[in-house]
């Protein structure tokens, strides 16, 4: 018996991580930044779409460029597939309205942001290299564009306090 009502294939358009520099992480030790191309890209998903009769997909990446995900959703709309997709992604300056309302044309539903922790001060010592009130406003553009936001977040970073870990929950309940 089926788990979910289509199925969801997972599917990778890059290894290793663009950003390569959070403190956490150990995604990019070793492994150089490797990117498809986006006409390989549409080649996999429409074959995938013709031959199997797949829709959905997940891309399984560390995170997507804003860069790359623009290409992608060009990509996609000129090939005129008919998809639904989810994804990574960092909440950095490139991803603004206009990406998210072509992201939305282009059958993205869900995007699985690396939010991490709500402390200023943590933040900048996991590296992440965003803002953290610019963090906000991107995933309320987001949302207001249709897109389901997901959020990873993590407790017990090293000399994370009760009050920093709060700061975490405050700011996914709001």
């Amino acid at each position: 018996r089926p788990v979910t009502p289509e199925r969801v294939i997972c599917i990778r358009a890059s290894k290793g991580c663009y950003y390569g520099a959070c403190a956490f992480c150990d995604s990019y030790h070793g492994l150089e930044n490797d990117t498809m191309a986006v006409e390989r890209l549409i080649y996999e998903l429409r074959h995938l779409r013709q031959t199997y009769g797949i829709r959905h997909f997940e891309f399984v990446d560390q995170c997507i460029s804003p860069r790359y995900v623009s290409q992608m959703c060009d990509a996609i709309l000129a090939a005129q597939l008919d998809v639904r997709w989810f994804l990574n992604a960092r909440t950095e300056p490139g991803f603004t309205p206009e990406l998210f309302a072509k992201m939305k044309a282009a059958g993205v539903t869900m995007v699985m942001w690396g939010i991490e922790s709500g402390s200023a001060r943590l933040l900048k010592l996991m590296k992440k290299g965003v803002a953290p009130e610019a963090r906000l406003q991107i995933l309320r553009d987001a949302s207001a564009a249709g897109l389901f936001n997901f959020a990873y977040v993590f407790f017990g970073f090293p000399s994370e306090t009760e009050a920093e870990a709060m700061s975490t929950i405050d700011l996914i309940r709001h």
